[in-house]
C-alpha cells in the first residue's frame, strides 16, 4: 500500500509539473481586425525593443507572479500599405501580464512586429501576455504582406 500511495504521489507530481500553456499561433489578420475595431488607437510597428529590466528571474515555487511594468525603447518603422513607413525611435510602457505560473517576457535585439496602443500625452503601450495574440518575433515576409494587404483591402478576425 505504502508503494501505490508513492507512486500515486509522485503521479500527480509528474502531471502537475508537466502542465503547460498552450497557445494558438498568432495571425496577422486577426490582430489587426481586433487592433481595427477596438476603441482605442493602435499603431503597428516593426522593429526591435532594447532596454527593460531582462527576463525574469525563475522561481519555480511562485506559481501567480505580478505583472510587470516598465519602459523599453523601440527603434524601428510604423507599418501601412506600403510596408515601413515613419521612423520610430522612442520609449514604450511595457505591461508584462501572467497567467498562472505563465508570464509574457518582450525580446530584445529581435526583429518584431505588434501593435502599440495610443493613448494622448502619454508614451505608447505594449500590453502582452504569454500567448499574447498581437505580437510577432521574427516576423515572416507573410505576416508583413499580410498586414499590408489589410491596410490596402480591410481584414475580418476569422
Amino acid at each position: 500500500m505504502r508503494r501505490l500511495t508513492a507512486a500515486l504521489a509522485a503521479l500527480c507530481l509528474t502531471a502537475t509539473q508537466a502542465a503547460a500553456l498552450s497557445c494558438m499561433r498568432p495571425d496577422p489578420v486577426d490582430a489587426f481586425a481586433r487592433a481595427n475595431a477596438a476603441t482605442e488607437v493602435y499603431v503597428i510597428v516593426l522593429g526591435q525593443f532594447s532596454g527593460g529590466p531582462g527576463p525574469r528571474p525563475e522561481d519555480p515555487s511562485n506559481t501567480r507572479p505580478e505583472d510587470r511594468v516598465y519602459d523599453m525603447t523601440f527603434t524601428g518603422h510604423t507599418l501601412n500599405r506600403d510596408g515601413p513607413a515613419e521612423p520610430v525611435n522612442r520609449t514604450v510602457r511595457v505591461v508584462e501580464h501572467c497567467v498562472s505560473a505563465w508570464c509574457a517576457s518582450v525580446p530584445t535585439g529581435r526583429q518584431v512586429m505588434t501593435f502599440l496602443r495610443v493613448d494622448a500625452g502619454a508614451d505608447p503601450l505594449l500590453e502582452v501576455g504569454p500567448c499574447y495574440p498581437d505580437f510577432f518575433t521574427d516576423p515572416t515576409t507573410e505576416q508583413i504582406d499580410a498586414i499590408k494587404d489589410c491596410f490596402a483591402m480591410g481584414c475580418t478576425a476569422s
